[in-house]
Parts: structure tokens; sequence; C-alpha cells
């Protein structure tokens, strides 16, 4: 009996303790371990963030450098087959070397005139793009960007527009087309849940499927 009531008084010794030493500890405890926990994802999202960036960065100067060579000019002064056919050839040439999506010429009117895709099922050639921003905002302040589905081949992009100037005047827009699927790939292999989303809240680029072009807000 003496030996049973040692042990409660030492068992109720060692609550005693805990609760003297240990409980006031844990926010501290808990503190540590919230800030190892965001610096640790902190360095992931800068990563990941400076990864996606890079990416578009390379696109972002090629649609201006394009519209300064003289086969994209000529396209859009004289649009007879054997230019545009010139520029067909270009744009997909390029596209393969630096792994664009899409490149586009587009004419004052917002029509496609010549693409690197010219000779596939869901050539862009033809079609009319005036409504999208890269466009109109390419025409009126030189360049454009915008993320969204396309509406021919309905596959999400990122897309830079810039505008292609002949003696001093504005002639056309020309489009590169950013596929960024690989990218979003790759992040679903990481251990973190990712998401980008665009200026209203939509999700746009996500490591979850079922989370995309839904809203946040």
């Amino acid at each position: 009996m003496a030996l049973l009531q040692s042990r409660w008084r030492v068992l109720l010794l060692f609550i005693l303790l805990y609760f003297l030493l240990l409980v006031p500890m844990y926010p501290l405890i808990q503190s540590y371990y919230q800030e190892e926990l965001e610096r640790k994802h902190g360095q992931s999202l800068d990563l990941i963030s400076a990864n996606l960036i890079s990416t578009l960065q390379r696109y972002e100067v090629l649609p201006h450098v394009l519209g300064l060579v003289p086969e994209v000019q000529q396209a859009l002064l004289q649009p007879q087959p054997e230019q545009l056919q010139t520029a067909n050839l270009l744009f997909d040439r390029i596209r393969a070397q630096t792994g664009a999506d899409v490149i586009y010429l587009l004419d004052i009117h917002g029509n496609t005139l010549a693409a690197s895709n010219w000779d596939q099922p869901f050539s862009f050639v033809g079609n009319n793009f005036a409504f999208r921003p890269y466009f109109y905002d390419g025409l009126a302040r030189g360049k454009g960007e915008f993320f969204g589905l396309g509406n021919i081949s309905i596959k999400r992009g990122y897309y830079y527009g810039s505008a292609v100037e002949h003696a001093g005047q504005v002639i056309g827009v020309l489009v590169v087309k950013v596929d960024l699927d690989f990218t979003e790939t790759l992040w679903g292999e990481a251990q973190e849940r990712l998401l980008v989303t665009d200026k209203s809240g939509v999700v746009i680029l996500s490591s979850l499927e079922d989370w995309r072009f839904k809203a946040t807000r």
C-alpha cells in the first residue's frame, strides 16, 4: 500500500512538473516550429515563383525581336502567298528552337496572316483575334499580355503580343503563346499544394486539377 502511494506521488509530481515547466513553453515551441515551417515553405515558394517568372521572361522579348525581321514586315506589307509562306516557315522554325507553343502574325484588324501551326488541323491562320487583350493592347500601347484559354486550341497559355512597326507606323501585331502545362506538371510532384490566380482571383495554374478556374474570392 505504501509502495502504491509512493508511485502515485511520483506520478502526481511528474504531472505537476509537466504543467509547471512544459505548458508555459508550449507557445514558444509552437512559435519556433511555425516560423521554421513558414521559412521552409517560403524558400520553396520563392524558388517555384522564380522558375515560373524565368520561364515567361524567356519569351517576353521574342515577339518584339521577330517583328524587326524583314520577312515578317514583308508579310504584312505584301501579304501574298509567297511572303506568307516564308513567314509560316520562319515562325515554325523559331517555335521549334525556342519551345514556344505557337507564333503568329496579325494584321491591324486582328486577322491571322501567318502562324507556326499553319499546316496543323487547328491552324490559327484565317482566324480573327481582335478581341484579345494581347492584340488591342499591342496595337495601342506597343505590347500586351494575356493568360487564357485558346478559343481555337482550347488550351491554356500565356500570350505576349508586340506591335510590328514599319516607317514609324504600326502595321500589325506579332504574338507568342507560351505553354505552361509542363511547368504545372512539375508542380504536381511537389509536396506543397500550389496555385496561381489572376487579378480577379480565379485560379489559372494549380498543382491540383480540380482547383483550376475556380474563384478564390
